[in-house]
C-alpha cells in the first residue's frame, strides 16, 4: 500500500512542471493528463521497441552464453578446489579435492 502511494507523489511532483505548462498554454488538467499518460506510455513502448532486437539476439544466444558461463564456473571452481587443498595440505585441515 506504501509503494503505490509513494510511486504517484513522485510521479506528480515529477510531471507537475508539464502539467502547469500546459495549462498555461490553455490545455485544461484532465487533457494534460491524458497527453502526459500517452506520452509516457509511448515512450516507454518506443523503449521496448528499441530493445527488443537485442533482448531477442541475446535469447536466442542464450544456450551459448550459459555454456560459456557453465565452463568458466567450473574452472574458477577447481582453481578454488586447488587452492583449498593446498592450504589444508599446509595447515593439515586434511581437506579432500571434489571429484
Amino acid at each position: 500500500m506504501f509503494i503505490p502511494i509513494v510511486t504517484a507523489v513522485i510521479l506528480a511532483l515529477v510531471f507537475s512542471p508539464v502539467r502547469r505548462a500546459l495549462g498555461k498554454l490553455g490545455i485544461g488538467p484532465g487533457l494534460a493528463a491524458t497527453l502526459i499518460f500517452v506520452s509516457a506510455l509511448s515512450a516507454v513502448a518506443l523503449i521496448i521497441y528499441a530493445a527488443s532486437d537485442t533482448l531477442a539476439q541475446r535469447l536466442n544466444n542464450a544456450p551459448e552464453i550459459m555454456e560459456q558461463a557453465e565452463l568458466e564456473i567450473r574452472e574458477l571452481l577447481g582453481k578454488a578446489g586447488i587452492v583449498c587443498f593446498w592450504m589444508s595440505y599446509a595447515f593439515g585441515a586434511g581437506y579432500r579435492m571434489p571429484a
